[in-house]
């Protein structure tokens, strides 16, 4: 069996986890990034509130089922545990943006953490998506103005 478990960055920009103590200091630059960690490594990282997060909002994901169960991001049927907001993929994103109605977006949405909140932010910039409901929904939550960035990149 190996002592390896590689961990996925599941968002589109940059994520570091820091802990000198641990010797661990990696930098993910883009969605889909994977880098290989010790599985005492990653177990000892838990202890620090802040790389934790990383996990439980959906923004890291750990590529071993029986490491996410001990370290309870996950239960022993697959289902993810109530404390943790699973990944989302960005099909899934695109769906909700692009064809879900309005009530079914914003129920969705407004119970994800921030980092996933800007997820769909990122992808409606990135696919110039200008649903105006669901482009102010997103402004209301985040702060970011979907609309005025696809606009303002059109004019560069």
């Amino acid at each position: 069996m190996s002592n390896k478990v590689k961990i996925t960055s599941y968002v589109g920009h940059k994520i570091r986890i820091n802990v000198p103590e641990l010797r661990v200091n990696r930098l993910f630059e883009k969605q889909g990034q994977s880098y290989l960690f010790d599985k005492d490594v990653v177990e000892e990282m838990f202890f620090y509130p802040s790389v934790e997060r990383f996990f439980t909002n959906g923004t890291l994901f750990i590529e071993d089922k029986d490491l996410r169960i001990k370290l309870g991001l996950e239960e022993e049927d697959g289902t993810v545990a109530q404390t943790v907001t699973a990944p989302i993929s960005n099909t899934t994103i695109l769906a909700y943006l692009n064809a879900k109605p309005i009530n079914e977006f914003k129920a969705y949405v407004k119970e994800l953490p921030i980092e996933q909140q800007l997820r769909f932010v990122d992808l409606a910039i990135e696919n110039k998506i200008v649903n105006y409901e669901k482009c102010m929904f997103l402004k209301e939550l985040t702060g970011r103005d979907i609309m005025k960035v696809i606009q303002l990149n059109e004019e560069e």
